[in-house]
Formats: structure tokens, C-alpha cells, sequence
């Protein structure tokens, strides 16, 4: 598996506002093989656990292993990284995400830090800007 995929699965998940226990559940898998496959360590997942993931995220299987396209060019594959950062992904709309964000997101993802210092870090992070503004 890509980690294209992974990140997809991750980012579609967390834009959802899903624990991964709950994608995990919804999915019948268990908690620890639904965490590898988020971080890319289960390598070519049977269709029927891209299937279940799909069904728990509300999105077609398509949409986890193709590429996005770029808005307006049918086919044409999108830039892996593009000049204005990560993007969260929330149904079929991409909206940019500042990179300081976006890591706070993926380490919340990764289990590495808790909700909670997720919502201080954000807040934090909100009030610098409202400050400079």
C-alpha cells in the first residue's frame, strides 16, 4: 500500500472528526491492524478492508487509491506537494492548511499527542494570529 493511501485514509478520517477506534469498529477490524494501515505499515490490504474503510469514512473505494485530480483537468493528477502546504480534505472539497496545523493534526492522528493539548496547541496558535491581525 501507497503511503498516498495511508495519508488519505488518515486525513479523510480525521476531517470526519473519527477516533480511529471508531473507524477500527466500524470497519470490523481491529484497533493495532487499522493503525498500520493508517501509518502505511500493512502492505497490499485486501480489497474487503478498503472496502469496509471506505463504507466507515462514507467514500467510494475509488477514492482512497486514485490520485485526486486537479480541479477543472479531468485526469490530470494532482502535485503531491503542492506550494500552499498540506490540505485537510473535507467531502470533495480540498481547503489549504497552514503546515503548523497540519502537524498538529498528524501527530494527534499518530496517537502521539492527546486531544487536548491538540485544542491548546490550535488555540494557542489562533490567538498568535488574532494578536497580528
Amino acid at each position: 500500500m501507497s503511503v498516498d493511501i495511508s495519508e488519505r485514509i488518515r486525513s479523510l478520517r480525521m476531517a470526519r472528526g473519527l477516533s480511529q477506534e471508531e473507524v477500527a469498529r466500524r470497519t470490523g477490524i481491529g484497533l493495532k491492524s487499522y493503525g498500520d494501515l493508517e501509518r502505511g505499515r500493512t502492505k497490499d490490504p485486501h480489497y474487503s478492508t478498503l472496502r469496509g474503510v471506505a463504507r466507515a469514512l462514507e467514500v467510494r473505494v475509488e477514492d482512497l487509491l486514485e490520485e485526486p485530480a486537479l480541479a477543472g483537468t479531468p485526469g490530470k493528477a494532482e502535485d503531491p506537494t503542492p506550494p500552499s502546504g498540506p490540505k485537510a480534505v473535507t467531502g470533495s472539497a480540498r481547503i489549504p492548511l497552514p503546515p503548523e496545523q497540519f502537524a498538529i493534526l498528524a501527530a494527534l492522528a499518530a496517537s502521539e499527542i492527546s486531544v487536548e493539548e491538540a485544542a491548546e496547541r490550535l488555540a494557542r496558535i489562533r490567538e498568535a494570529e488574532l494578536a497580528t491581525a
